[in-house]
This record gives C-alpha cells, structure tokens and sequence, in this order.
C-alpha cells in the first residue's frame, strides 16, 4: 500500500530530474516515464521513478549505436545483435525518422544503409553532417559499386561494408567507430 510519502508530483519530479515541469507532463502522456494520473494529475511512485532512473543512467553509460534500414527484418536483426554485443541500439526505418530520433538522443555511432526508400542513405548522411557534425558512420551496402557510395564520400570518412556482412566484422566495425578507430572495408568477411 502506498502512502504520501511514496507519490510525488510533477513539480517534484521537475525539481528531482531537473526538468521543466511540461517535460515531465510529455514524458507521462507519452509513456517514458512511469506515472499515473488521478483525477486530471500526474502522479509519480517514488520507488518506480528512482528504479526507471537507474535504468535510465545504465542504458545511457551504453554507447549507442543508431540504424538506419527500411528493411524491418534487417533492423531487428543488426539491433539484437548490438544489443548482445553491449551496445545500445535505437531503430529507425527511415532516414526522415532517423532524423527525428537525433533531435533527443545522439548516437555514438550511425550504421546506414545506402539504398532506403525515401530518402537514401547519402541523403540522410548529408544531413547528419550538417546539421550534428561529425559522428561515425559505417554504410552498409549490397552496391558496392553503385554511385551512391560515391555520393556518400562526399560527406566525410565512412566506414564501409558490404553486404552480406558478418556480425563479427559488423559489431568489430562498431567498436573501432565508437572507440575513434579507423576500419578498413573487408567485403567478403563474414560471409
């Protein structure tokens, strides 16, 4: 049984996490934090929010790796594998939503495959240059050859693997990017 004790408001979880008292009110319409509503009010279990905390700063101690791939399957996949391997991996199935998901959560490192519909791989890379800078980026290509690998280059050093590519050589990949190494391309490796 709760007592007062253990609810909090949105001006105390505001002043705890050191947010905006709207912040927390988005962050419980949208589900990212645990809350409950009584009446027109969010309220918040203190135990529960102290527990999402501490799962918030591991999974944030992760680096994380953002993938880009309008193939469902390849998405699940390449995440489960990142995860396993230690990694944070976050989702996008498009460049667009890609785009949308850096505005709150920076990735470590960019894995993008080149030939997406909608906007393209050499698209979204040139958008994550101007807009954030420089951040890792290994492409991922069943088109080696193709002009979009030629187009990607133009926006800074990519790491680049061909498909069909190897968790092994992908999630080695990633650790050199995130660790500011440089990895040279070993197409066939993996298969």
């Amino acid at each position: 049984m709760l007592n007062d004790r253990d609810i909090m408001n949105v001006r105390g979880v505001a002043k705890l996490l050191m947010l905006g008292e709207e912040t927390v009110r988005c962050m419980a319409r949208e589900g990212r934090i645990p809350a409950f509503k009584i009446g027109r009010a969010w309220r918040f279990n203190r135990n529960a929010l102290h527990e999402w905390a501490q799962e918030q700063r591991k999974s944030q101690s992760k680096k994380s790796v953002l993938i880009i791939d309008d193939e469902e399957r390849d998405l699940e996949l390449v995440g489960l594998a990142v995860e396993k391997a230690g990694f944070r991996a976050v989702a996008a199935s498009s460049g667009a939503k890609a785009l949308e998901i850096m505005r709150q959560d920076l990735p470590d490192v960019v894995l993008l495959d080149l030939k997406m519909s909608g906007m393209d791989g050499p698209t979204v890379l040139r958008e994550v240059r101007k807009i954030y800078g420089f951040i890792p980026a290994i492409l991922i290509t069943g088109y080696p050859d193709s002009g979009l690998v030629a187009q990607a280059l133009e926006h800074g050093p990519v790491t680049l693997l061909s498909k069909p590519v190897g968790f092994k050589r992908l999630l080695s990949a990633i650790r050199m990017a995130t660790n500011g190494g440089a990895v040279t391309p070993a197409s066939t490796e993996g298969r």
